[in-house]
């Protein structure tokens, strides 16, 4: 049995203001062939558990964001965005003082898919910034991507203030700002796993009064 992708929705122009669900507090989205946002402002969701704005899962083609706003969200795990199995690209689009604090990923929770971000903003978001599991491909590697952004102000009580990867990560980042982030107990980034695939390459980039 194959299952057949066939919907591939793109929201546009709009703002969203203080929706909830268990799962997704605007948007659940679940086998579909892709999801593109352009230009929306997600303020106030509240998921139960998974994505405070929006919950997607098995797309097929991945999810892109441009241009849009992520204010004020929360959920348990991705206080914005939980994502999985869809690679997903950001790009110019802010993640402000959303909260997964009940566990991590304080804007974005992406499992079993590719993070990348560009030219962004994540400040001010409790329970870290990004949290990653599960990998893609055979050896189960999360590869990041962050270029020209900002990640900052971002605090948890444990885990990593910037990413918490919990698989192999591939990390890049490039020309971005890592400032005033704040873990109770351990590091800004940090990769558990127990075996050695994980790679790190950062250039032209800024660490600052992170505090741990």
């Amino acid at each position: 049995f194959e299952k057949a992708y066939t919907i591939e929705p793109s929201v546009k122009n709009m703002i969203m203001e203080n929706g909830s669900s268990g799962a997704g507090g605007f948007m659940y989205m679940v086998a579909m062939n892709g999801l593109a946002i352009d230009n929306v402002q997600f303020i106030g969701g509240v998921s139960g558990w998974e994505g405070g704005a929006i919950y997607a899962n098995g797309i097929a083609n991945g999810v892109t964001i441009q241009k849009s706003k992520f204010e004020n969200n929360s959920g348990g795990m991705g206080g914005a965005l939980f994502i999985n199995e869809a690679d997903t690209k950001i790009q110019a689009t802010q993640f402000l003082n959303n909260d997964a604090s009940a566990f991590y990923g304080g804007a974005i929770t992406v499992a079993y898919s590719s993070l990348g971000i560009v030219d962004s903003t994540l400040d001010g978001n409790t329970g870290g910034a990004i949290h990653t599991f599960g990998g893609t491909g055979a050896t189960a590697i999360v590869p990041v991507r962050i270029e020209h952004s900002t990640l900052s102000n971002n605090e948890t009580d444990s885990g990593a203030s910037v990413i918490r990867s919990e698989s192999s990560m591939h990390l890049t980042m490039i020309n971005t700002t890592i400032s005033g982030n704040e873990n109770a107990s351990g590091p800004a980034i940090a990769m558990y796993t127990g075996d050695n695939l994980s790679k790190v390459v950062i250039a032209y980039s800024t660490f600052y009064g992170n505090t741990s």
